[in-house]
């Protein structure tokens, strides 16, 4: 194995060669004139973007050392997409000219008398400290997204396309911004909407099973839904101790002809991911839905929309005694990383009316605004829906392009509902950096 050993001024300037190609391959898709960059995309038609996370996770420089200064920008444009799916180019941009910055004075400081040599980590100090302030001043001028005109101004600047900035603007009104939507492809030459009957909440995938495309999101139809309290540790946990060893709900779910099942949960320990895993080359695909941040409560508001019983340890359930008719149902069931959706649920009507109902009279009765926002939120996810935009195209390509699209101002759009906006082209971080003190 070839060990490659760098440091001091040597190491900064091959770190940076490879920041530098990035930066600038992505930095000519940003602003009013960016370009857009067709990327290769094994065993799929090309991809058609402008969207600086996508590109720059394909760039390969060719050296080692540059790659792994690549992979550094790489990482704070995933960081940005995943908080508001848009200003990635921009965030790859200023990471870089930061990054410069801070070389230049660590090379200075290596031309100096050695008393007076530039300490990299008060360097660092400095940035993060000017960081937060540059954070604060920005949230104190950020102005409030409220009307429809304000969504749609949002969502332009994001899309850069009339339509798509109408329709998700509309949808984002009538849902609120923890409202859901899912971008699905169709085969038709259209772009539609629609809001539809469904809940949302906040899980992801415990475990991936199987390739998924570059968005890291399974959609499933028609399922079963197990829905418990438990975190899954040990599939023995699932095993009747009164019968053989392959008497288990999965075998049931195999006997009755079902190939999927979905099972939500606080938490999946590895060994029965491990053994999950060893299920589906068996015939029975398990998604395994990781949401540890749900309370008891909110599992079971997920229970009653399904149709599943909550299997629920503080009232004494247990793993081996389920059966088929705990089970609930979904018309379909989209996992993303962080947020997940269920839609057309096979539970009673009447009950899920009545649930909302109970959710109401608890918000007038409570007092501490943390829990109101939390009642708020379970009563979104359950009367709200599903918002469905459906993209489609003459060509893959443009597809592609479109749904990226899509999907990137839905994030950006939401993320203004919440924190607001300041001046965009970068006039509200050059007014931030005249107020602030020069410390060369």
């Amino acid at each position: 194995m070839k060990h490659i050993i760098l440091e001091g001024r040597e190491a900064r300037e091959k770190l940076k060669k490879g920041i530098d190609r990035v930066a600038r391959l992505v930095g000519s898709t940003l602003g009013p004139y960016g370009r857009n960059v067709l990327i290769e995309w094994l065993n799929k038609w090309p991809l058609l973007t402008n969207d600086g996370v996508r590109i720059a996770r394909k760039i390969e420089v060719g050296d080692e050392v540059e790659d792994l200064a690549a992979l550094s920008l790489v990482n704070a444009a995933h960081r940005t997409n995943d908080a508001v799916g848009d200003g990635t180019s921009t965030s790859i941009v200023i990471s870089q000219k930061v990054i410069e910055e801070g070389f230049n004075r660590l090379n200075d400081g290596d031309d100096i008398l050695k008393l007076n040599k530039i300490n990299a980590m008060d360097l660092k100090r400095e940035v993060d400290e000017t960081c937060q302030e540059v954070i604060e001043k920005l949230e104190k001028s950020a102005h409030p997204v409220e009307t429809l005109e304000d969504l749609r101004n949002v969502a332009y600047t994001s899309s850069e396309n009339k339509k798509i900035a109408d329709v998700v603007a509309t949808m984002l009104h009538k849902l609120g911004k923890e409202g859901f939507i899912v971008i699905e492809d169709t085969f038709m030459n259209e772009f539609s909407y629609e809001i539809i009957d469904g809940i949302h909440f906040s899980g992801k995938l415990a475990a991936k099973f199987m390739d998924e495309e570059d968005r890291h999101k399974v959609e499933w139809v028609n399922v079963p839904v197990l829905v418990t309290g438990y975190e899954i540790g040990d599939l023995l946990e699932f095993l009747r101790p009164t019968a053989s060893k392959e008497d288990s709900i999965f075998n049931d779910l195999m006997r009755s002809g079902e190939k999927k099942v979905v099972i939500i949960a606080p938490e999946f320990k590895a060994v029965a991911l491990i053994n999950f895993a060893k299920w589906w080359m068996g015939g029975l695909k398990v998604l395994c839905v990781k949401s540890k941040s749900l309370i008891t409560d909110q599992f079971q508001d997920i229970s009653v929309y399904t149709g599943a019983r909550m299997i629920d340890q503080n009232r004494g359930d247990k793993l081996h005694d389920i059966k088929l008719s705990d089970l609930g149902r979904a018309e379909k069931i989209v996992v993303g990383m962080d947020k997940s959706a269920i839609m057309g649920g096979k539970g009673n009507k009447e009950e899920v009316n009545g649930r909302i109902a109970a959710l109401k009279g608890q918000l007038g009765q409570e007092e501490d605004g943390m829990f109101q926002k939390k009642l708020e939120r379970r009563i979104s996810a359950l009367s709200c829906g599903i918002g469905i935009i459906k993209v489609g195209s003459e060509s893959d390509v443009e597809k592609s392009y479109i749904r990226y699209k899509v999907e990137d101002t839905v994030q950006a759009t939401k993320a203004a509902m919440m924190e607001g906006i300041v001046k965009g082209g970068g006039l509200a971080l050059k007014e931030i950096a005249d107020e602030l003190p020069d410390k060369n």
